[in-house]
This record gives C-alpha cells, sequence and structure tokens, in this order.
C-alpha cells in the first residue's frame, strides 16, 4: 500500500480552521477576564438576597435549598421558582425517610403570597441575615410512590459559615467559556442572542438544622449538610440541548460541584468548583469525559465516574457516583425533561452526599439513542429493559430486534447480557433505522461454556499469574493472551449452545454470509474503550463455521492487547464477559464510519463521515486514507462544512470465488483515486416519522 501525506490529505481547511480557532479562544478568555462583573457585588448582598424583576417571558427567579444526613439517611430537597412575571411559582418539596421512602409534593402553578415575599401558602423561605442564615417551613401534603398522601410538616434553619460565595459570573474559569465560544461563527447577532441567555447564579454550602414532621409520628430531629443557591435570569430547559450538574457535601466538610452545560450559543462549557476552609473556592477549569458518555440515551445512568480539573493545580481529581433511582423532580416533556436525583458520591477518597440533575432539552437529538425523538419508539420503558433482560437471563441466543425494550448503555442487566454493541445494535433496530439482521450470543452461553468445560479452571490459574504481578509485564500478557486463546480454540463447544447457535443461523437464511462481532460486557466503559481490542470476523459462511468462529471471538477477550489494556485501566479479568453478534454481511459497493460527534474536539454539532469503496474494514484498520466528510447541525438542518476526497488505492471486498469467503483487498480503479462513492454532492436529508429515508 502506498501513502501519501501530502497537505491535501491532511487539509489546509482543517488547518485554518484550527489557527482560527485558537486566536479566537486567547481573544475570548482575555475578554472574558476583562469584562466580568460581579453582580451581588453591585447589588450588594442583601440586594441579591430578595426577589429580582423577571425581564422576558422565560426569565426565572429561583430559591433551592438542599441538604442531607447520612447518619440518620434522611434527605431534604425545597424550591420555590418565580414566573411569569412572578405571577406564577414553582414549588419543589422532596423528602426521603428511612421508613417512608420518598415524600413529594410539586407544582407548576402555585401563587405567591405578597410580591415582596419568597413565599406560598404552603411553602415559605425568609432571609434573616445575607448570605448567612435563612428560615424555610413547609406545612402541606407529600405524596409516596405509592399515591398515598402524608400531612408533613418542615421546619428548619439554613446557615453557613462560608465566608464568601460562589458567583458564576465572575467566579467561573474563562478556559471553560472560551473553548466554548471559539467554536463558534462570530457576529454581532451571536453576541447579542448570546447575552439574553445570561443567569445570575451563586450558590454556598451549610447547615440544615430544625425538624420534619409527617402525620402524628415522633418528631424527627434535621442535622443536614448541603447547597442552596439563588439564580435568575432567563432559563428553558426545553432549550437546554444537554445538561448536568453535580454537588455534594464532603465528610471533611469541603464541598464540590461539576456542570456540563450544552446550549446551541455554547455548546459545551464546564464550570464548577472545589471548596475548602484552606483554599476557599477553585475553579474547575475542565473534566473529562464528555457529557455524552453519561446517560445519551435520554436515561440517568445509575453509577459514572470522571475526573476533574481545578484553577491552580495541575493534577485531575476523581470523582465516582451513584445516583438514587428515585426522582425528586421531573417536570413536563413540553420544557424538556429533568431529572433531579439524590445522589453519593467519592471525591478523591472522599465520600459526600447531594444531587444529580440530568436534563434533556427539545432539541435534544442523541447519538446513542433509539431513534431521532427524544425518548426513542414510544413503548420504550427503562423499567421494562431491566425485567426484560432478567426474563431472558438463561437464553443462549438473544435477537436484535426487541422493540419493547430501551436500546441503553444504562440499564446495565441488558449490557451484562448482550454486551455494548449488542445493546447498541437493538437501540438502532428499535429505533427502525436499517439494520441488517442479527442475534446475539449471550453471556450466558459463555459463562456456560466455561463452566461446563475445563476452560474455567485453566483460566483461573492463568488469571492467577496475571494477578500476581503488580505492574504490566508485556511479555507475560503475551505468552497467557495466547494460551487462553488456543484453549478457546481447542475446547469444544457442547452441542446445546451449538445447536442454537446454527438453528439462529439458520434462521437469518441458508448460508447466509454474516460478520461475527465481539460485544463484550465491559465495552465502552466511561473511563475506557475497548475499541480494536478484540476479534471481528468478516464473512463467515456455514453453521459450523459461525460456531467455530463463535469460540475465536471468545478467544480474543484473551488477545494480548485486551489483557494489557485491563491491567492499565484496573479492569477485573476474572468480571468481563463475551457476547457474540452474528449478523448479515453486506458486501458493500462503499462504506466507512460516522462519528456523531467530532472525535478530535467533541463538539456534538459536528458529524464527521469517514469512507472508502469497498467493505469498511479498509478505514476501520487505517490501511488508506479515507474520504472525509465534516457535516454540520445548525439551525437550519443539517450541511456540508468540508470534505476532502482522498486518493484511495485499496479496498476489501469479499472475494466469492476464495472457498473460505474470505475478505481479499483489490486496488481501487485508476480513475476512482480522485473520486468519492458518495459522490461530491451528497444530499442530506432528516429523519422522518420512524424511519430513516434513503440518501
Amino acid at each position: 500500500l502506498k501513502r501519501t501525506h501530502t497537505m491535501g490529505d491532511v487539509g489546509l481547511v482543517q488547518l485554518w480552521a484550527a489557527l482560527i480557532y485558537w486566536i479566537k479562544y486567547f481573544i475570548m478568555c482575555f475578554a472574558v477576564s476583562l469584562s466580568i462583573r460581579s453582580k451581588i457585588k453591585k447589588l450588594g448582598p442583601a440586594g441579591a438576597e430578595v426577589r429580582q424583576p423577571l425581564l422576558t417571558a422565560i426569565s426565572n427567579d429561583s430559591y433551592y435549598f438542599q441538604g442531607h444526613s447520612p447518619t440518620d439517611n434522611i434527605t431534604v430537597f425545597v424550591r420555590l421558582g418565580f414566573r411569569d412575571g412572578g405571577e406564577r411559582v414553582e414549588e419543589w418539596v422532596s423528602i426521603i425517610t428511612p421508613e417512608h421512602g420518598l415524600l413529594r409534593f410539586d407544582s407548576e402553578t402555585g401563587e405567591p403570597t405578597h410580591d415582596d415575599e419568597i413565599a406560598t401558602p404552603n411553602l415559605k423561605f425568609v432571609c434573616v441575615e445575607p448570605m448567612r442564615k435563612w428560615h424555610v417551613s413547609y406545612s402541606g401534603d407529600c405524596t409516596d410512590s405509592a399515591g398515598k398522601r402524608y400531612a408533613v410538616s418542615l421546619d428548619f434553619n439554613w446557615t453557613t459559615d462560608m465566608k464568601n460565595w460562589f458567583e458564576f459570573d465572575c467566579d467561573m474559569s474563562e478556559k471553560p467559556l472560551a473553548r466554548s465560544m471559539a467554536e463558534q461563527p462570530w457576529s454581532v447577532s451571536y453576541f447579542r442572542e448570546l447575552k439574553k441567555t445570561h443567569q445570575t447564579h451563586y450558590e454556598q454550602f451549610g447547615v440544615i438544622q430544625g425538624h420534619l414532621q409527617i402525620e402524628k409520628e415522633e418528631r424527627k430531629t434535621l442535622n443536614l449538610r448541603g447547597m442552596r443557591d439563588h439564580s435568575w435570569g432567563p432559563r428553558d430547559w426545553g432549550y437546554m440541548t444537554r445538561w448536568l450538574c453535580l454537588f455534594a457535601a464532603l465528610e471533611d466538610g469541603s464541598a464540590f460541584h461539576c456542570t456540563w452545560a450544552y446550549h446551541p450559543l455554547s455548546p459545551k462549557i464546564i464550570i464548577g468548583y472545589l471548596w475548602d476552609k484552606k483554599n476557599g473556592f477553585r475553579a474547575v477549569e475542565d473534566a473529562t469525559p464528555d457529557i455524552t458518555a453519561f446517560g445519551d440515551d435520554g436515561v440517568p445512568p445509575e453509577k459514572f465516574s470522571f475526573k476533574f480539573r481545578v484553577k491552580g493545580d495541575r493534577r485531575w481529581h476523581t470523582a465516582a457516583v451513584t445516583v438514587d433511582h428515585r426522582v425528586l423532580y421531573k417536570p413536563g416533556k413540553g420544557s424538556g425533561i429533568l431529572f433531579e436525583q439524590a445522589a453519593s458520591f467519592e471525591v478523591d477518597s472522599l465520600k459526600g452526599y447531594g444531587i444529580s440533575e440530568f436534563a434533556y432539552g427539545r432539541r435534544f437529538t442523541s447519538a446513542n439513542s433509539a431513534s431521532s425523538k427524544f425518548w426513542g419508539p414510544p413503548d420504550v420503558d427503562l423499567a421494562a429493559s431491566r425485567r426484560i433482560a432478567s426474563e431472558h437471563q438463561q437464553d443462549i441466543v438473544f435477537w436484535l430486534n426487541q422493540r419493547n425494550i430501551v436500546g441503553t448503555l444504562a440499564s446495565r442487566a441488558l449490557v451484562d447480557l448482550i454486551g455494548g454493541k449488542g445493546v447498541g445494535l437493538n437501540a438502532l433496530s428499535a429505533g427502525r433505522f436499517n439494520v441488517p439482521k442479527a442475534f446475539c450470543v449471550t453471556s450466558v452461553a459463555f459463562r456456560r461454556h466455561m463452566q461446563e468445560t475445563r476452560l474455567g479452571a485453566a483460566l483461573e490459574k492463568l488469571i492467577a499469574q496475571l494477578t500476581e504481578s503488580s505492574e504490566v509485564d508485556e511479555e507475560l500478557n503475551k505468552h497467557i493472551g495466547q494460551a487462553a486463546q488456543q484453549l478457546f480454540e481447542e475446547t469444544p463447544i457442547n452441542d446445546d449452545i451449538s445447536g442454537a447457535i446454527m438453528q439462529a443461523y439458520e434462521e437469518m437464511g441458508a448460508n447466509l454470509n454474516v460478520a461475527v462481532r465481539s460485544s463484550a460486557t465491559a465495552e465502552d466503559l466511561e473511563n475506557a474503550s475497548f475499541a480494536g481490542q478484540h476479534d471481528t470476523l468478516l464473512g463467515i459462511q456455514g453453521a459450523e463455521h459461525v460456531v467455530a468462529a463463535v469460540a475465536r471471538i471468545w478467544g480474543s477477550l484473551w488477545s494480548h492487547r485486551a489483557v494489557s489494556y485491563r491491567q492499565r485501566n484496573n479492569i477485573s479479568h476474572a468480571d468481563v464477559s463475551m457476547c457474540v453478534v452474528i449478523q448479515q454481511f453486506i458486501n458493500a459497493d462503499a462504506s466507512g464510519v460516522l462519528f456523531s460527534a467530532n472525535p478530535v474536539s467533541g463538539d456534538m454539532k459536528e458529524i464527521v463521515l469517514t469512507s472508502n469503496f469497498g467493505v469498511g474494514e479498509s478505514v476501520v484498520s487505517g490501511i488508506v486514507t479515507p474520504d472525509t466528510f465534516m457535516i454540520e447541525r445548525g439551525q437550519h438542518g443539517l450541511a456540508i462544512a468540508s470534505k476532502n476526497i482522498a486518493k484511495k488505492e485499496q479496498m476489501y471486498l469479499l472475494d466469492v470465488d476464495e472457498p473460505e469467503n474470505t475478505l481479499s483487498d483489490f486496488g481501487s480503479p485508476e480513475s476512482s483515486h480522485h473520486q468519492s462513492k458518495i459522490g461530491r454532492e451528497i444530499t442530506l436529508r432528516p429523519i422522518h416519522g420512524d424511519r430513516q429515508e434513503e440518501p
């Protein structure tokens, strides 16, 4: 293969775009640092704590208190949000106790008591000392998960020993904002629209002390730690593309906050802080991975982890989050979807308790969601997903066309059954995309094969050799990987499992050419990607060959690359299983890879498409420089921003003349070196209704 690295392949357009980006980034860093002004300093602490004027139709003036006691396992969460010029009030009251679970009262149509009071007839907030002490009281009904009503009386003081507060206008790092704005096309109208979306927001952590009375039960004494905030300005959850807000009070008295905000005018902003008595507030400057790694299918995950970096500290801090499944508040779909949930945290080994907020706007379209609609197909349901996954726990074969379950990586039970790739393909099928027919050999088959043969005991001995070493030994990993793969290839699969695979293959079609693909249960985690670590076999034909291919894919779980990768990322060898997707093979005229977000910058507005003639293996394996199309999501739909038609000198096709239908590489026709099968002018069409239109 002749490789070319000309300026045309790299793309002058991309180089110029990168240069412009960095110029705009440094301009914004400088401009933001000069222009930021404290609204609280202008108003004064007392002036900032009172109700603020609502200047637009979507303006909101919100007061929020939250606290948790790990000793008593009690969570309290209350909010008042004034809208429609102050004539309508959003009321949120959520209480979690060991005896009653979650008790809730929420209303989006409350009425304020007086123009200057932060109160409704049931819920009242009184500022006793600005930025130091508040009194909160609630008297009314709350409802449990079964719909039973309880009379609830809540009365507490919120106090803080923080000497200051975090004001997002002037205390956030300028770098995330500059990064986001540098990616946007600048114009006078852009900055004018950006100004219209501005909110003022400040928050503090403190202590809740008071009492809780439920019906005529014994009155509970409250001693909770948590956060309170006040924000005002335009807010419409439906306009927000994605939002993830996490905050917690930590066990040593410190506090933590990290928010990812995706907005059409500023698509990727990361804000937040670490606070402790010694250092005060230190603003978050960056966090990884991107928000799209968490709940990008419209369902918040139960567990996830990430890293973040704060100003003045070059090291990465770690955070692990476990979300309580009970939803404290979830408004109607008309204004987007917000999941307000209690959560436990571990930040740099410090335990803490706080809140997880996942929000999805009306404009949200996920790369991983089951369809272009917000929730995917109408019958999608996370609980159903887990129930059906449980019902299939004894199945060897799982057909990837089940529309009555959610195709989401949030359902751990489903991932454990059919692996990450299986879940993704089922999601596409459920979303009515044109997916080649497929079934999955489940983890049940893999585990049975391990238990019912000598493999299990043999692999335990190999794993013991790996875990004896604290460092990655590449030679040892290579030796053990080869030994494990040989064991899989030499160990016959019992008739029960092989018979089920053969029967499913025959149901797909007689002597059909298939792709046999890995789908590991530890594939594409929040903090690790297994791309290229496991095998994929293309153009397999015949039931016996398919069974042999399944054994080989199982063995690839122990490839040298996969073993070393698991060790480096502290993933247990004993806990992973391999599922196998059997899918109809398409001997394509042209194919490639589409990234629903820019894989380099993470920009959700950019779709990157790479393609070549023939089967996509030439693109995936990197043996050619493919054609590259940059497609932008804009206010008026999709548009091609740039394209680079590369000199493509090789392609893969299925050689049907070979006895085993192997893939062969054929030189592309000379006349096609500077052409694209997609065409120099490709037509982009949106997905309408419940099907994907032909391009």
